[in-house]
This record gives C-alpha cells, structure tokens and sequence, in this order.
C-alpha cells in the first residue's frame, strides 16, 4: 500500500456503496470490490447468475463513473475471463465484435448486450473495466499472514493480519490511508525500522555465507563454466518457481553457486540453505529457527530485501524425497514454505532435486506438475561433461586425458568424480581407476597420506569412523563438534577440514559430500562382524538406512562376494527387514553389471519361498545383463518348455526387456524353441519392443514368420512394430513388404474379388510403404511392378476384355496425386511404384528399360498407367520410344483418371513434344487430328482431339 493509497471498507455513500465491499484507491484509480465466496448448485458462475446477484447493473453504475469493477469468488467464472480480457485488448467496438470475438464468446456477448445492456458500446466499455477473480479462501488468508509477517513486527502474521481486520472493522464506511491504518495498529504492531532491517539482512547473508561454506568442497576448482548457469538465470528472469533437475554428483550445487553469484552481482538479495543439513521440522519457523533467523526464511527474506527483488534459494530437495531422500518427513512444510514464497510478489524460488527422486517420489512429481504451477514453472536439467571439458579440468590437473579410457571417461562426466580425481591428482597412479569405489578408495588414500604428512601422529581412521558412526547412530548428516571431545579428536578433525574431507562450522561437523558419508560407512563395515540384519534390526528403520544399506552392499560385491550374497539372503530372508530396505537391496541387485551363476541362483532361491513382493524381485531382475545369465545357467530355455503358463510368462518377460540390447541371444533363444506351439505368440510379442532394423538375425526370424501367416491376424501390430524400418532400413523394409504381399501362402487370395491383403487400411503400412519407395526407388519398383501386374492380371473385369486396355478391381479408378487418398494399401502400393518408376528412371534409366519393356507388352489399363508415368518423368530418354507407343493410337490413348480418361496420356505428349524429331512429331498429330470419342456429345465433339493436339509443339502444327 503505497503512501497515497486510501481504502474504505463498507461504504456508506449510496454512489460507492452499490454492489461493494471496499474500495481501493492508488495511483488515481478507484477500485470496487465485491465479493462471493461461491455460485450455490453451479459448476461456475455464469451471466445469468451473475445478473441474479445484480452484478452487471453494479458493474456498470461504477465503470460509468470512471472505476474498476472487481469481483471476487471461489468458484470460477468460465469463459467470462477471456471475454473481459479481450475486450481491453480490442481498441474499439468494432474490433472487439469483428475480430475478437467467435463461437461461445460471441454468444456470449450478443446476450450481455440482449439481456443486461442494452447497447454493444455499453457491454464493451463495461466489460473492459471488469476484472473476474478466483481466489482461494484458504490461500489467501495465508497469503494475508505472509505479507503481513514481511511488513510488520509485533505479532505472528495472523495476529498482524487479525489487527488489520479489526482496525478497518472499527473505521467502517470512513476512507483511510496508509499512515491512519498503521497508527491504528500502534504500539503493539509497528513497521520494521532501518535498523531491524539491516540486521535481518546480516542474518540472510550470514546464512548465504555459510552454504556457500557447505559446498566449496564439492566444487572443482578451478570451475567449469557451465552453460545451465545462463539458462536458469534467463528462466528466473520470466517465472516464479525454477526446478534445477540432474543425476546425482553432475554439479547441481555448483551451478547454484555460480547463479547466486549472478543473481547477488545484479543487486538482488539470495538466501540459500541445504534441507540435507537440517534436522526434522514441522513448520517453516522451525527452518527459519535451524537457520538462524527471526521468523520463516521467506519472512527474513522479504524483509531483507526491503521491496526489492529476492531469491529462496532451496538446495538438496532430494534429502526430503521418499525415494531416497533421509528426511521425507520434512517435505510437507517445505511445501508450505515454497507457497509462502510465492505469495510474495518480489520472491522467486529456486529448487535444486535429483532428477530420480523428482520421477520416483509421487509427491515431488506431482508438486512439480500441478496446474496451478504450470504458469510459474520451469525446468533446467543439469548435464554431463562433454569429452572437452572433461579434457581441460583434466589437463588442469597436470594429468593427460589421451590415457582415459572410454569407461573411465565415462565415469569422468560427473563432476563430483572429478573432485575425487582432483583430491588424488597429479600422483602417477592418478589415473589407475576403474570404477566410482576405486575413485574413493584413492581418495582416502591420498587425502591419509596427505593429512599424516602434515600431522604425522593424526587419526585418520579414528575420525572419519567416529564421524560416521555418530552420524548413522542419530541418522543425521551432521553432528555436533563435541563427538570428537573424547580423545583429543577435533584438532586432527580440523586438519581433515583442510584438506577437504569433512567440513566445520556452525559448531557441527559434516563430510564434505553425502556419497563420502555413505562410503565411509561402508568401509568401516568391513571391520565388523555383525549382519547388516542385526544392525538394522537394532533401531528403526528409517528411510535414512536405505542409502546406508546400499551402500555398503555395494562396497562388498566386488571385495567379499560370498559374504555380499551371505548378506543379501539375510536382508530378503529377514521378516523383520521392512519392505523399503528390501526394495532398496532388490536395487542393488537389479544394478548389478556381470551378474554370475551363483547371483542368479541366490535371486531363484530367494523366489522359491515365494515372499509377497516376488513380482517385485522380478520386475527389477528384468535388465539385460540379468537376463544373459539366466540364459547362460538355462533358466530362461527351461521356463520356455514349462507347462506352467507362469514361467514362459516370466521368461517372455525377461527376453521382452533385453530384445533391443540383447538380441542375438533373444534370436538364439526363440529360434531353439521354433517348434514350440506358442513360438508364433512369443515372435508377435517380442518384436513390438525390438529395433528391427539393427539385427538380421531377429529380422529374418520376423520375415518367416511373415511369410507363414503368423502376422495374418495382428497385421496393424506387425505394422506397429516396424513404423521406422521404411526410414532406417528401407532395403529391409522392401524385404518385409515382399514377406507380406508376395512371398505369403496366400499372396493373392482373393476376396470379393480382390487381393484380400491389399484391402488393409493401415497407416503404418502405407508409411513404410511411401517411404521405402523414396529411398530405395529401383529396388522397390523392381519388386513391386510384376507384383503389381499379377494383381491386375488376377483381378482383371471380364466385361473389360477386348480392344480397349483390361481394368483391374484395384487399380483402374485412380485420381491425381494431390487428390489421392493413400490410406488403403493398394492405392499407396500404386503411388509409391509410379514415384519408384519415376525416380528411378532420371537416375538409373537402364536399369529401368526392362521393367518398362515388361509395361508395355501388359495389355492392362493400370500398367500402361506407370509406363508413362514413368516416361513422363524422363522425356530426354523415353521421348520416341513414348512417340511410337502413342502413335499406335486406340487403347494407347486411354490412360488417365477417374476425372479425365486421357490427361496421362496427354501429359506424356506435352513432357515429350519439344523433344520429338519433326517426323515424329507430325505422326503424331496426324493420329490426334482426326481423333474421336464414341462418349463425345454432339456439343463437346472434338474435344479429345484438340487435349492431345494442344499438348504437341504449337511452332509445328500444320496450318490450314
């Protein structure tokens, strides 16, 4: 409320008293609200409702009186929005009427002006200064209480928000300002003085200090300009709330710290803080409280930023994830803190998750894509390195990126393993790794080494151990200083600090990543003897064990395999593991990358009990790499010959999974079950999930079981399956069109007289079919036109039979192009082979001869048609082979479309008369001169004639 503003609540006066609530002045502009919580019996409040509560009539007093009109509602007024925001769009009535309004809006409209108006210029004018707004009533009382929280002190936002209540209760009908309102509320609720707001502000860059201080030993220095940094920073320059997404370790906080250094330089006022460094907390007081700050951090930061513009800054929203996140039961209030931010005009919200747990946590995905967010969203993925600059933070280094290999480069586009690189390097053993747990192993390796060298009688182990220990034990990623009291810990601590392993301030001590936590534990489980059972079983199981638990299964797969799968047996064995520990171990297996026999044999021990979440286990077992084993070991050859429907259902499954990165052993399963009766159910099955343009082996398979008939009944899913071949492999394509049309057992069965194939509608085939042609014309036209004229002579109509060309059922009514409907195959087969022709003759005209030899010796209408297609499309070479054709006259001359019988035909003569001898050219004009049509009418006699004569060369016509 600027200094000017006044507001009068419940006016008196009869002229502002009509249809109003309040009324709001600023800036010189009356505005008039009345308010409805809601339209009884209706969905939404329409012009008719609205005239029952006298809202136009109200409306109109006020806009005639040069004031806005605002109404208020929890239900929604439909179309009416769009209609009042036009209006102030169109600059005039006219406009307005003629270009801006259609359909329902102009029905709407021309009632308006019917019922409530009287006069179109009176319903524009009205219409343009009303403003139709749903609002939430919960919501905006929250909304009261954040904006109040942020101006005033003295009182929660809901006692500040109440106060105002009263005041303008106690003034109702008198007009008051700014100051009168305030004066009202003294001495109990005052504004924040210059002083008060300084120290806000220190308190918020204190807190950007500290996280700043939290992720610097994440960070590769010297940084790596990265390109999402200018992405999210235009994405905050247009909406509310931005979600940076990434796969964990790719550099999400380093691109936070390069955009709030962004942000700050341009004078705008950030507060970040990591939810992973919080302990649980119910409301966003609570966080402001952890953070040091007086009230919720959208309340410190709105005042810190004194009306300016600010950014919440929210880092590590995955720590409160139900996927994996440690704290999910932190995420409701992170919610409410989210919708405080927003409802502050000048605050945008920057959120930094995990892009697993933003598709695997429901209530993360949801949030992310509710409606009512969708206007204030965007999203910014966080990449991999490319090779380059993997090369240069490399070469910085001092190591030489020529010596990565492919895996380890691989493993090198994650910036967090890089930071671990950076910890070893330039040792000459630097580059020796060969997996993330090598990466660590040197890590800790180097940064002993180091730590023992500067403090030669420092405990490394001790402190690390004691660090996680103390961690795991109160489930928190951060503890307090004095858990290294006992025995002098904390100064070889400080020297770990140096040295980038853990991370000090704030009187707690934390490691200077999540993933180091979680391998430190696991390294220290070596040295017990306990099972992961009994440790598990000791406390409850929270979801922070889950991270734990994967962990160290996955440190002990590759250095103690027999006690990994030991453990394994135990946890999914165990009824008193709970469920999502047992998912979390199901995980770890499923993303195991070799497998062996005795894995394998563990997973059919653990099913044999037949627990409740079997499916699960085989759900997440179906990866390739599983697959291969099982395959390997028999499993998958055995469940396919069962009589149990289960277990070739489960073995389907399983190949169903790996047909696109296993398919040669898929192939080699199938083909040594070919006579199996089901064979022809599992080829239909697999090949809709299969790239069947990448394998010969699994292609010839399909073109088999084409020929067979087994497709006969599921042509639309064969087509399905291979919507891309056309594009990708069209020789391929070509090769299964064959299958199908012509290598078939019944390739020209006959169906109410017609080829029964060629009558299928589908348009995956006609794709396949169009764009095969394109690509491979000659093949494709050396395929198709003798098929074509079995067809024809199949389908040939009795009554045709004689001296005129012999029509076919399929072929004969044809259109032009441009008009033609390709969605029945035989239409798309006939244009697909005239454009092969064509193509094929202006590349490769020889080889074309024969087929075109073969046209013109087939008596049928429709063969004739692509013979001068095709010569039409290469005149320079067929132009007197195509003259002593139409020379010939009679059913040569009878080549065309439904439309007009001879525009083919005629269309060869024009494509080839500049290109004729004089001879030539004569012999021809003498046939078309005296030319007749029996069908002619007395009136249109000769006109046939003067078609072709109009298409010869003008310049040598005879003159008489």
């Amino acid at each position: 409320m600027s200094s000017d503003a006044e507001i009068t609540f419940e006016p008196i006066q009869p002229d502002l008293a009509l249809g109003s609530e309040f009324i709001f002045r600023e800036n010189g502009v009356a505005q008039v609200h009345q308010a409805k919580r809601q339209i009884s019996g209706q969905y939404h409040w329409t012009p008719k409702a609205l005239a029952g509560q006298d809202v136009w009539t109200s409306a109109m007093h006020h806009v005639e009186r040069g004031r806005e009109f605002h109404f208020v509602s929890s239900s929604s007024f439909g179309e009416l929005v769009e209609l009042t925001e036009r209006s102030r769009e169109a600059d005039d009535l006219e406009t307005f009427t003629e270009l801006s309004l259609s359909g329902e809006l102009r029905k709407i409209f021309d009632a308006l002006v019917r019922d409530q108006f009287a006069r179109a210029d009176v319903a524009w004018l009205t219409l343009r200064s009303m403003y139709f707004i749903v609002c939430n009533e919960r919501m905006l009382a929250r909304d009261n209480e954040v904006l109040a929280s942020q101006l005033l002190r003295g009182a929660t936002g809901a006692g500040i928000a109440a106060a105002i209540g009263d005041a303008l209760l106690e003034k109702m009908g008198k007009k008051l300002s700014r100051t009168e309102i305030l004066a009202s509320l003294e001495p109990q609720i005052t504004p924040l003085s210059v002083a008060e707001r300084a120290t806000i502000y220190e308190s918020v860059e204190s807190q950007a200090a500290r996280w700043k201080r939290s992720i610097e030993r994440e960070l590769l220095y010297p940084p790596i300009e990265r390109t999402e940094t200018g992405l999210i920073v235009d994405a905050l320059a247009s909406k509310r709330l931005v979600l940076v997404s990434g796969a964990a370790g790719t550099g999400k906080s380093a691109v936070l710290e390069s955009v709030m250094a962004r942000l700050s330089a341009a004078g705008q006022v950030v507060l970040p803080f990591r939810l992973d460094r919080l302990n649980a907390f119910d409301t966003t007081m609570q966080i402001g409280v952890q953070l040091d700050l007086e009230g919720s951090p959208v309340e410190a930061l709105a005042r810190a930023a004194d009306g300016g513009e600010a950014v919440l800054l929210i880092d590590q929203l995955d720590a409160v994830s139900l996927a994996s996140g440690r704290t999910p039961d932190n995420f409701d209030a992170v919610v409410d803190l989210i919708e405080e931010a927003l409802a502050s005009p000048k605050i945008r919200v920057l959120l930094a998750c995990r892009a697993f747990d933003i598709e695997n946590d429901p209530r993360i995905r949801t949030f992310a894509r509710h409606s009512h967010l969708a206007e204030l969203l965007d999203t910014v993925s966080v990449e991999l390195l490319s090779d380059d600059a993997v090369d240069a933070a490399v070469t910085r280094m001092g190591l030489n990126p020529t010596k990565l290999a492919t895996a380890q480069r691989t493993l090198l586009q994650t910036p967090f393993n890089l930071v671990l690189l950076s910890g070893v390097a330039p040792a000459d053993d630097a580059l020796d790794f060969d997996s993330i747990d090598a990466l660590f192993d040197a890590f800790w390796s180097r940064k002993s080494e180091r730590a023992t060298r500067s403090r030669p009688t420092l405990r490394f182990s001790e402190v690390v151990s004691r660090v996680a220990a103390v961690m795991s034990e109160r489930q928190t990623l951060s503890v307090p200083r004095e858990v290294l009291d006992d025995g002098g810990l904390l100064r070889d601590a400080q020297v770990l600090a140096s040295e980038h392993v853990l991370a000090i301030g704030d009187n707690r001590i934390s490691f200077f990543h999540e993933a180091f936590f979680d391998y430190a534990f696991a390294r220290m489980w070596m040295a017990r003897s306990d099972t992961i059972v009994d440790f598990l079983t000791a406390s409850e199981q929270e979801l922070f064990r889950r991270a734990q638990v994967r962990q160290v299964l996955q440190y002990l797969q590759p250095r103690d395999p027999k006690r990994f799968r030991a453990e394994v047996a135990t946890l999914l064995g165990s009824s008193y593991v709970r469920f999502h520990i047992k998912e979390t171990v199901l995980a770890v297996m499923a993303d195991m990358m070799s497998p062996t026999a005795e894995d394998v044999e563990l997973m059919i021990e653990v099913a044999a009990t037949h627990p409740t979440w079997e499916e699960r286990l085989w759900q997440q077992l179906r990866r390739p790499q599983w697959f291969t084993q099982f395959d390997a070991v028999g499993h998958i050859g055995s469940w396919l010959t069962s009589n149990d429907e289960e277990l070739r259902s489960r073995a389907l499954n399983f190949m169903t999974s790996s047909i696109r990165d296993a398919p040669e052993v898929v192939t080699a399963e199938l083909t040594a079950h070919a006579d199996s009766p089901h064979y022809d159910l599992w080829v239909r099955w697999l090949v809709r999930f299969a790239d069947l343009g990448e394998n010969r082996k699994l292609f010839d398979l399909l073109l088999d079981a084409v020929r067979r008939g087994a497709f006969d009944n599921d042509d639309h899913g064969l087509w399905l399956s291979v919507n891309q071949l056309g594009a990708k492999a069209p020789k391929w394509a070509i090769e299964l069109l064959r299958a199908r049309l012509i290598d078939h057992h019944g390739a020209l069965a006959l169906e109410d007289g017609k080829v029964r194939a060629l009558n299928l509608r589908d348009y995956g085939l006609t794709q396949i079919v169009r764009e095969s042609g394109e690509r491979e014309p000659l093949l494709f036209a050396e395929t198709f036109v003798p098929y074509l004229q079995n067809v024809m002579a199949a389908t040939a109509r009795p009554m045709d039979l004689g001296d005129d060309p012999i029509r076919d059922s399929h072929f004969a009514v044809r259109f032009p192009e441009h008009d033609a409907e390709e969605r029945e195959l035989d239409d798309a087969l006939l244009t697909a082979t005239a454009r092969a022709l064509e193509a094929a003759s202006i590349n490769t005209p020889a080889k074309v001869q024969p087929l075109l030899d073969a046209l013109s010796a087939d008596p049928h209408d429709s063969a004739q048609y692509l013979l001068y297609r095709t010569m039409t499309a290469a005149p320079a070479t067929f132009a007197e082979q195509a003259s002593d054709l139409l020379s010939q006259g009679g059913r040569r001359l009878e080549c065309g479309y439904a439309s007009d019988s001879h525009w083919v035909a005629r269309s060869l003569v024009a494509a080839i008369a500049p290109l004729l001898s004089d001879e030539s050219h004569q012999r021809l004009e003498n046939v078309f001169r005296d030319l007749k049509n029996e069908w002619e009418r007395p009136r249109w006699r000769g006109r046939v004639a003067f078609s072709f004569l109009s298409a010869l060369d003008a310049e040598r016509l005879t003159r008489r």
